[in-house]
């Protein structure tokens, strides 16, 4: 990520949740979820103008 580039980050949100966020064109987009102390689930789906393209679940402690 470049200096001009900024994180789009959330705390506390209540599920289900979602966000949207607009990648430049032959950039990369990086995702990371971090679970809170409890653990538990969570899936990330990227969509593409609305189309999924790819689907990840992951479980366990923090």
């Amino acid at each position: 990520m470049t200096n001009s580039e900024k994180a789009a980050t959330a705390t506390g949100v209540r599920l289900p949740w979602e966000k949207s966020v607009k990648v430049t064109l032959g950039k990369e987009p990086f995702v990371s979820i971090t679970l809170n102390e409890k653990g538990g689930q969570a899936r990330c789906a990227p969509a593409i103008r609305g189309r999924h393209v790819q689907s990840t679940l992951a479980m366990g402690e923090h």
